[in-house]
């Protein structure tokens, strides 16, 4: 969760490569086009790489609510 507000910008790798690394567990929500983007490859490579338990949430779009 962005308690601290990383907001934008150069530094914002950064924060969230410290963010990671200071979690417990890591809850990744994507849709397909976010999981082809380098930066959500680089921060699942790095939870891979040190260990860090993730859990991969794949969203997709859906009317709501259902209709019938």
């Amino acid at each position: 969760m962005d308690i601290g507000e990383m907001g934008g910008g150069s530094e914002l790798s950064a924060k969230i490569a410290i963010a990671i690394r200071g979690a417990k567990v890591i809850v990744c929500f994507m849709n397909k086009a976010h999981a082809q983007l380098n930066n959500c490859i680089r921060e699942v490579n790095l939870c891979v790489s040190i260990g860090k338990p993730l859990i991969p949430l794949l969203l997709e779009k859906l009317a709501w609510p259902p209709e019938g």
